[in-house]
């Protein structure tokens, strides 16, 4: 899929690094010096990849699947399952400062939505109100 939009000019090959499997060290440093995280999956459960790129303070450009809209809401782009949109969506990120500072100052924030504190909080409101 991501090939797709690749090979057919739309994505800028020259700013998407395709790494395969990196170290878990090796990915945090990656999140943090990427511009954007580029999430290619059709099949995604929770979009774990996705909070690991907010809580680096990385937006997310990529597929509307799962649960990755939950996780991501305003601090990313997210386009149905096409090429073509996936590579307008990066695109448009790439090209447009402002829209790429507003997602920047917005992930972090998101990602400490998901965080165990909050997910404690949350629980513990739902039991007070039984």
């Amino acid at each position: 899929f991501l090939y797709d939009a690749l090979d057919r000019g739309r994505a800028p090959r020259e700013r998407v690094a395709l790494t395969g499997h990196v170290s878990d060290v090796d990915l945090a440093a990656l999140y943090a010096g990427a511009e954007c995280l580029l999430h290619a999956a059709l099949l995604e459960g929770f979009g774990l990849t996705p909070l690991e790129s907010l809580a680096a303070g990385t937006p997310v450009v990529g597929l509307r699947a799962g649960a990755v809209e939950e996780v991501v809401g305003e601090a990313g782009i997210l386009v149905d399952d096409r090429p073509d949109a996936l590579a307008d969506a990066l695109l448009r990120y790439l090209e447009d400062d402002v829209l790429r500072g507003r997602l920047r100052s917005l992930a972090r924030g998101r990602a400490s939505r998901f965080s165990w504190d909050s997910a404690a909080e949350a629980t513990l409101a739902l039991y007070r109100a039984v």
